[in-house]
C-alpha cells in the first residue's frame, strides 16, 4: 500500500452525507463543513512498521514536526499526530483538495496561546478547525466559521460527577435522552455538547461549564438529535444549537457559530 493509500485508510468521514444534511436542516451548520475521524490503532501499527518519524514526516509540515518531536510520551505523539491527520483530512475535504502526500504537508496547523488549533497554510480561504480525542479515536471538524467538536466514551464516571456540569433543571430536560439511551450516554452527550460550545467560541479563557446552560433537547429518543445551549459571560451571550449523536459506542457533539 502506498503512503497516500495508508492515509486514506486511516482518515475517513465521520459523518455520512445524510447526517451532514440533517445537521444543516437543524440549523447546526449553515455553511460548508466536514468532519473526519482517525482510528489511532491502525496509525500506531503503521508507526511501528515504518518508524514514528517516518510516518509523521509524510503528513506534517516542518513546523509541525518540530512540535511533534517535542513530546516525550509516545501516547501524546500518537494522539497529536492523529488529531492533525483528522484536521487535515477534514480541511482538504472541505476545500475539495486531492489527498496526495504533498498536499498533506502543504496544509499546516498552528496552535494559539490558548491551545486552540488554527490552520496556517493550505487552500484559501482556510476553514476554522476543531480537534478532539478519546480512547483511541481522533476526530476533527472544518467549517466556514468558528466550530467545535468533541468525542467522549461514556463511562460510569460521568454519572458520579454530573453535579459538576449538569444542574437539576438540565437533568430534567435530558429525561428523553436518558430514558432512551441510559444515564451514561445522556449525560455524556451533554458534557460533549458543552465542550463543543466552549471550543467553537473565540473567547479566551474558554467559557466554563457553569457559563453554558442547556435550554432545550430535540430529536430524542432517537439520534442524531440536538441540544440548544445558551452561553453567557458578562454582557455577552447567545443561543447555540449543537448536533449530538452516538457512533461506534462514542458520544459526539458538533457546534458551529
Amino acid at each position: 500500500m502506498t503512503s497516500a493509500g495508508t492515509a486514506a485508510v486511516m482518515a475517513g468521514d465521520l459523518l455520512a452525507a445524510a447526517e451532514r444534511e440533517w445537521l444543516r436542516q437543524q440549523s447546526v451548520g449553515r455553511g460548508r463543513f466536514f468532519a473526519s475521524r482517525v482510528a489511532l490503532a491502525p496509525l500506531a501499527g503503521e508507526m511501528a512498521r515504518c518508524g514514528e518519524a517516518g510516518v509523521a514526516s509524510r503528513y506534517l509540515a516542518d513546523e509541525e514536526l518540530a512540535v511533534w518531536r517535542s513530546f516525550t510520551l509516545a501516547k501524546r505523539r500518537l494522539e497529536w499526530l492523529g488529531g492533525r491527520l483528522a484536521a487535515k483530512h477534514a480541511a482538504m475535504a472541505y476545500a475539495g483538495a486531492a489527498q496526495a502526500i504533498p498536499e498533506w504537508r502543504r496544509w499546516r496547523l498552528d496552535s494559539l496561546a490558548s491551545g486552540r488549533p488554527v490552520l496556517a497554510a493550505g487552500v484559501e480561504p482556510l476553514p476554522a478547525v476543531s480537534i478532539s480525542h478519546s480512547h483511541g479515536q481522533a476526530v476533527a471538524l472544518a467549517a466556514d466559521a468558528g466550530c467545535g467538536i468533541d468525542i467522549q466514551r461514556p463511562s460510569p464516571t460521568v454519572v458520579k460527577v454530573q453535579a459538576r456540569f449538569c444542574s437539576p433543571e438540565e437533568e430534567t430536560l435530558l429525561a428523553s435522552l436518558r430514558a432512551g439511551f441510559g444515564d451514561e450516554i445522556g449525560l455524556t452527550l451533554l458534557w460533549a455538547a458543552k465542550e463543543a460550545v466552549r471550543k467553537a467560541l473565540p473567547l479566551s479563557p474558554l467559557v466554563a461549564f457553569s457559563e453554558v446552560e442547556l435550554v432545550a433537547v430535540g430529536g430524542a429518543p432517537t439520534l442524531p438529535g440536538w441540544l440548544d445551549l445558551r452561553w453567557r459571560r458578562g454582557g455577552q451571550g447567545m443561543l447555540m444549537r449543537v448536533g449530538v449523536f452516538v457512533t461506534g459506542g462514542f458520544a459526539v457533539a458538533v457546534a458551529m457559530c
